[in-house]
């Protein structure tokens, strides 16, 4: 049937076109839309909402908003003594804290708890998803952690068949005005990090379920979820007391296509300013920028120039990220993991 060789035709020719979860410049200020690993990471819980609008110009073309949330769970990388004292014969409380690298401070496990949503519209084609996300951090020196989690939750595909323009309008996939077909998602990853230095692998889709849009027994289903598989990295380098370069990559691979790559670079002042770019091969140059207002918020903001064919009709992607941090009784401006 037409309409089922043309999705499958879509979802499968080259990676750009064929991955079938959503593409993100700002990867490198949410890690843990690709990695489950990453829940629970700072002391804070970790609120952000991003939308992206990709291929400026081209009907049709991919556009993405997504809700991420995640905290941790029994957390302590400060050791905190409440002791109390007289003055001026009254009782006064005084706090007193210890850094987590001193050497009379046990650095104990954590866990992590959160959940992502996402939209991803391409056309007639609408990707609807939640996933609920764990992670467990251990601690395996008293400067490095090494954290594994696992995400789980449903993906619904649906076609707007009013929005398809077919030679055969008889075709019985276009029965009804819109096609759903939902599915299990399931997500690994691991991540190790520091003050300086973070990478992790992670696996989503992995499940490689087959999609059928209609209900007919007499048809095969011809469509995959793709399991899609990343590699990122990172480290700082301290240029000065307020000066610092963060070089970064995102490797991404959704079989038959080829891996892709990005490379990142941010320059961050002061830990609240933060410019840079990102290069991604034969598809675009992305411009980055992003200020921490507070301990409370923060925004950045990415524009790609398309070096593809699609430049032709194409005025470039615009991305916003708005970050939220919850209970953060530390005040910490800057994520103290995730640069």
């Amino acid at each position: 049937m037409r309409v089922l060789f043309t999705l499958a035709f879509i979802l499968s020719s080259g990676f750009i076109m064929a991955q079938q979860r959503a593409q993100y410049s700002l990867f490198a200020l949410n890690n843990y839309l690709q990695n489950p690993a990453i829940t629970g990471i700072e002391d804070y819980t970790d609120v952000r909402l991003g939308f992206r609008n990709q291929w400026i110009g081209i009907e049709g073309a991919p556009r993405t908003l997504y809700f991420s949330a995640h905290m941790p769970i029994n957390k302590k990388n400060i050791n905190t003594e409440v002791n109390f004292r007289l003055r001026n014969g009254r009782k006064v409380k005084t706090i007193v804290t210890r850094d987590n690298n001193s050497k009379t401070h046990k650095i104990k496990p954590h866990h992590g708890l959160g959940f992502l949503a996402e939209a991803d519209k391409s056309g007639a084609i609408t990707r609807t998803g939640l996933n609920l996300t764990y992670a467990y951090h251990l601690p395996v020196s008293r400067t490095v952690k090494l954290a594994g989690g696992a995400s789980a939750g449903l993906l619904n595909y649906s076609i707007n068949t009013q929005n398809l323009n077919m030679d055969n309008a008889s075709d019985p996939a276009l029965a009804s005005e819109a096609i759903k077909n939902l599915q299990v998602d399931l997500g690994l990853g691991m991540w190790v990090y520091s003050k300086s230095f973070f990478g992790g692998i992670s696996a989503a889709q992995f499940t490689s379920q087959k999609r059928n849009f209609i209900n007919d027994a007499s048809v095969t289903a011809q469509n995959t979820l793709q399991p899609h598989y990343y590699v990122s990295g990172g480290f700082r380098v301290k240029l000065s007391p307020f000066l610092s370069l963060v070089p970064s990559f995102l490797t991404k691979l959704a079989q038959p296509s080829p891996a892709a790559t990005d490379i990142n670079l941010k320059a961050i002042y002061n830990d609240r300013f933060f410019v840079g770019g990102t290069y991604r091969k034969d598809d675009a140059f992305t411009a980055i920028a992003g200020f921490n207002i507070n301990s409370k918020m923060g925004f950045g903001y990415a524009y790609d120039v398309t070096t593809s064919e699609l430049n032709q009709f194409s005025q470039g992607s615009h991305e916003v990220v708005l970050n939220i941090k919850l209970m953060n009784k530390n005040k910490t401006i800057c994520p103290d993991w995730l640069w």
